[in-house]
């Protein structure tokens, strides 16, 4: 499976996936989708991407003009493959990596978020 930022300023760069069985991103049509049905709103927003895997969805609103991303993902596989394409599309100094359960993270947090992206693994809510 191929990831890639499709729009913005780290456009057609290639987001590596974390080696978790199982694991699937969004398709790039419901992302492109998602994200034209969002449109001026993501501009200088603050984002939290939950559940967030690659990072795929968190990149794609910082390459369209997002001004801060939070990823949060439970499994560091997930949190190390985040850290390594925040870094490789340039938005390291605008977001933040946090390997911690997302239903803990946002119990605890009292931070504001104009956009939240949540795709979990269906494996882990039939687990709840």
């Amino acid at each position: 499976m191929e990831l890639r930022v499709t729009t913005g300023s780290a456009k057609n760069k290639k987001l590596i996936a974390p080696e978790i069985p199982g694991f699937r991103a969004v398709q790039e049509i419901a992302k492109s989708s998602m994200f034209s049905i969002i449109g001026e709103k993501i501009e200088g927003s603050v984002c939290l991407d939950l559940f967030a895997g690659s990072g795929n969805l968190g990149i794609e609103a910082l390459s369209r003009g997002a001004a801060w991303c939070d990823f949060v993902d439970g499994n560091s596989g997930s949190a190390e493959a985040i850290r390594r394409n925040v870094e490789n599309c340039g938005f390291y100094d605008k977001s933040s990596v946090t390997l911690k359960n997302a239903v803990k993270y946002v119990a605890a947090t009292d931070k504001k978020y104009d956009l939240i992206f949540m795709d979990p693994f269906y494996s882990d809510l039939s687990q709840k």
